[in-house]
């Protein structure tokens, strides 16, 4: 009994002692605090959702208590960003993930990092005041402050930020290239070992009849070259396992005064990022002399890359364009050298060292070719002799996004926002803009690459021949872009741009049509606009695409007169009876989506393989290809090559019928009522340590029921699987929508929470609001603020 006692008495010291070193842990949300070097005494107001409102004497002090705030939330977010964008993440997480660091350092990124950083000391004036005094606010948190829980577990040192880090950060958040490297590969093993008839029923570029973003007004473009540039991998699989901010895509939309019901200009924006906690986006408001900006800051870096000031406000979209290349590279006998137009060329060659937490460290020799870096070890479906190289937009570039950003949070007027947009060379973004006089846009930003007619980037090319280079770049002044339409609406949602005068469409891995022609309907249908109904039209979760697709394939059921058992009927009658909804009540998706799954898997599996056939469900090239490949009656893809007889498309597509039914069945239930999509579709915000067992549960947030789908408007993005409950990965990271002529009357709402701390109450205040389809105000009236805040103040020092 003593024992016991004694083992009770150990236990209980042990638990307060933890609860005691957790608790510690919390960020501070009001009080005094004499650590930051202000001038003058400077206020945070957090309000209830613990978003910052910060009221300075200067803009210096401003970005010093910015700095200090984002790091007390979300330190470990940017520590993660900073490492992963420069190589250095085996550091502090051991083996695991030396092949992310092995990746990023091929590519070179901490030297593109170093380069800019460079640049921008260089380039001086309020950008650079403003970012190191952002950074002193970093680092005096990062000196004085309570580390997060994470940093004590893994034993992070408390390393000093510096401007190089951002541009890590901007590296990471840029690596949008991944569905290159997913499908250049594999559409290149397609056709060099399946061959042309296995690529037509796929939809690999922008089809003819596509809801593409209009331009206006229409002008010529100078084609001609500017100037001269010189697959998923087990990398980025454990690359995208960190649960790191990874722009996917988004929606945004402006809507001019004259289509609104107050006579106001208003713009949306829901940005399309890979679901994690924390969160992507960080709110702040900043409050000085002559400015005002409220925003959504990404980690690590001072400026909002969406917001509104006291003129207008700005959305952001990825563009998609194709601004990475994969070139198979011949080269000599002993490596050191590559043939390029019938000469052989020496690689340039860099040496770097890669620390790995508890193992001895690694001395890693990359290879560059003119086209870039020898990538070849981190491309699946390449064969093993081929060397290849990448040629990215971002390393060749000047990175100008801080520039950039920082002239959007503090223009005054359509001119100056336009400016500072023109500063973007990668990645490619689409900027909306609206503002307080009635002004709408949407600019195509970035540098993109001009490349011969006769290449087609979505395939590996040839590195050798000179045929297939980049031959220079078209800047900012020559992208579509759109002012002021006369339709009075402008929108993105990542589908292709329409070029000017019948000039190429840009080629890029844009998403399919299907939220654009719901969001340009619907804008087209009325002039009497709200932020109410903008809010509406952000959480539409109707497909018209697979409504239609659906009723082709029950289509086909029907003219094979099958026998069906009880619950195949009432599954086909239930999914006759779908109008495309995806609400969490709804029975149809649950099923649609499993047996498109099992159409594609019994068609593909038997040619590429699971492990390709998987890399394909990830691919832009599915979503697209959905209704094309399944009516491509003659298909070669619809026999199965392991087995004597042919089958036929009709198989095929009766055969994935009843296996649905079957698995739907085995894992739900013959009940259908139970199949609902609230049961079998969640959102999960899982946290790096997701795999801990109690520990990763305890700091992830949800599972959710989620309404929405692939290429909603609300679009809750998951890949096809068999799995019986399909987890989304991507979707809107926060929704937003702003009433330029009262700002008060603006309105957000984040997936999770502002916090990344597990005990702060503003870890996941907002997830139960987020599912639900709520939106909070964005106050930017002190007086409001006031009456639902706690004060922080930094005293100015003597």
């Amino acid at each position: 009994m003593r024992i016991i006692r004694y083992t009770l008495f150990v236990l209980l010291v042990i638990a307060t002692l933890i609860a005691a070193f957790i608790f510690r842990a919390r960020p501070q949300y009001k009080g005094e605090l004499d650590v930051l070097s202000v001038k003058e005494d400077t206020e945070v107001l957090f309000d209830r959702f613990g978003i910052p409102h910060i009221y300075a004497s200067s803009s210096t002090d401003a970005y010093k208590a910015l700095g200090y705030v984002h790091a007390q939330e979300r330190l470990f977010q940017m520590e993660l960003l900073r490492r992963a964008g420069g190589g250095r993440l085996a550091e502090v997480l051991g083996p695991d993930v030396v092949g992310v660091d092995r990746f990023f350092r091929t590519l070179g990124t901490h030297r593109k990092a170093q380069t800019e950083a460079g640049r921008l000391r260089a380039w001086g004036g309020d950008v650079l005041s403003e970012a190191e005094a952002y950074l002193e606010g970093v680092n005096t948190y990062m000196q004085t402050g309570r580390l997060p829980l994470e940093f004590k577990i893994l034993g992070i040192p408390r390393e000093p930020y510096a401007i190089e880090d951002m541009y890590c950060v901007a590296a990471a958040m840029s690596f949008n290239f991944a569905q290159g490297l997913r499908t250049d590969p594999l559409m290149s093993y397609i056709k060099d070992n399946l061959g042309p008839d296995y690529l037509a029923p796929l939809e690999l570029h922008t089809p003819d009849f596509n809801e593409n973003v209009p331009v206006f007004p229409d002008r010529e473009v100078d084609p001609s070259p500017v100037s001269r540039p010189r697959t998923r991998t087990q990398a980025l699989r454990k690359f995208l396992d960190l649960e790191l901010p990874t722009l996917y895509g988004s929606n945004t939309w402006a809507i001019s005064p004259w289509k609104t019901e107050d006579g106001v200009t208003l713009l949306s924006n829901d940005t399309h990022i890979g679901y994690g906690q924390p969160c992507t986006w960080y709110e702040a408001h900043l409050e000085y002399p002559g400015k005002r900006v409220y925003g959504n800051f990404m980690a690590g870096i001072p400026f909002a890359l969406t917001g509104h000031n006291a003129h207008y406000a700005w959305g952001v979209t990825m563009l998609l364009n194709d601004d990475m290349d994969l070139y198979c590279e011949v080269l000599d006998p002993d490596s050191t050298r590559y043939r390029y137009m019938d000469e052989w060329n020496d690689l340039i060659t860099h040496t770097d060292t890669i620390q790995v937490k508890g193992e001895e460290a690694i001395i890693l020799t990359s290879r560059v070719t003119h086209h870039g870096p020898l990538i070849s070890e981190f491309v699946q479906h390449a064969d093993s002799l081929e060397h290849i190289s990448m040629r990215w937009t971002f390393l060749e570039r000047p990175c100008d996004l801080l520039q950039a950003f920082h002239g959007l949070n503090s223009g005054s007027n359509m001119e100056e926002a336009e400016e500072a947009v023109s500063l973007i060379a990668a990645p490619g973004l689409n900027i909306s803009y609206a503002d307080s006089k009635g002004n709408i846009a949407l600019w195509a930003a970035g540098h993109t690459p001009i490349r011969d007619p006769f290449t087609d980037p979505v395939f590996m090319l040839d590195g050798s021949s000179g045929q297939d280079e980049v031959l220079g770049y078209r800047f900012f002044e020559d992208n579509p872009s759109l002012e002021n339409p006369p339709w009075g609406f402008v929108y993105s949602c990542n589908n292709q741009h329409d070029s000017y005068l019948d000039a190429p469409l840009e080629p890029g891995y844009y998403e399919p049509d299907h939220r654009a022609q719901r969001v340009a309907q619907k804008l087209a249908a009325r002039n009497d606009w709200s932020v109410e109904a903008m809010k509406r039209l952000a959480l539409d979760d109707y497909s018209q695409h697979h409504e239609d697709l659906c009723t082709d394939l029950l289509t086909f059921i029907k003219l094979q007169r099958l026998e069906m058992n009880e619950v195949e009927l009432e599954a086909f009658d239930q999914m006759t009876e779908w109008n495309g909804g995806h609400h969490e009540e709804d029975i149809s998706p649950s099923i649609y989506y499993r047996w498109l799954y099992n159409i594609l898997s019994m068609s593909m599996k038997d040619e590429l393989g699971e492990e390709a056939f998987t890399e394909f469900l990830k691919t832009n090239v599915v979503k697209s290809s959905f209704s094309k490949f399944i009516c491509a009656e003659y298909s070669p893809w619809w026999d199965d090559v392991n087995t004597a007889r042919e089958e036929f498309q009709q198989d095929i597509i009766v055969r994935a019928f009843r296996t649905t039914i079957e698995k739907m069945v085995a894992d739900h239930g013959a009940d259908i009522s139970q199949w609902t999509w609230g049961q079998t579709h969640m959102t999960t915000h899982n946290h790096a340590f997701k795999d801990i067992p109690l520990l990763g549960k305890w700091l992830s947030v949800g599972p959710y029921s989620s309404p929405g789908a692939i290429e909603t408007i609300n679009n809750s993005v998951f890949y096809l699987s068999d799995d019986a409950i399909i987890q989304a990965e991507y979707g809107p990271q926060m929704r937003r929508v702003i009433n330029l002529s009262n700002l008060e009357n603006s309105q957000s709402i984040l997936p999770t929470g502002q916090s990344g701390m597990r005990l702060s109450p503003h870890y996941d205040d907002q997830a139960e609001m987020y599912v639900n389809g709520q939106f909070r105000m964005q106050h930017m009236d002190r007086s409001k603020i006031e009456r639902e805040s706690q004060l922080l103040l930094f005293k100015a020092l003597d």
